[in-house]
């Protein structure tokens, strides 16, 4: 997934294949820095913009919202996971590949 920055689109490709295969884009409700990265399972990919999506089928999964409702950008969060109140596996703003 690349962010084009400037026309609010996110570029998804297969990266399975050399060289990567387009497999076409998502819209994004904000123009911004071109930040993305996936959730711990591998289920959402999140963007500079406050929208979620499903990675499998690319649809719009969620917004992000503060407690007024107003969206937020998810590139200032990430995902932290703990079991019996200790950090069992923590994310990161990079998007790295996971299994």
């Amino acid at each position: 997934w690349i962010s084009d920055q400037e026309g609010k689109k996110l570029f998804i490709y297969d990266a399975t294949k050399v060289p990567p295969q387009p497999k076409g884009h998502v819209e994004l409700s904000i123009r911004g820095h071109g930040w993305v990265t996936f959730s711990l399972d591998g289920k959402y990919a999140y963007s500079h913009a406050p929208d979620i999506f499903d990675a499998k089928t690319k649809e719009l999964a969620g917004t992000f919202k503060d407690e007024q409702g107003n969206p937020v950008a998810s590139s200032k969060f990430i995902e932290v996971h703990f079991s019996d109140g200790k950090v069992v596996q923590m994310g990161n703003e990079f998007g790295l590949g996971r299994k």
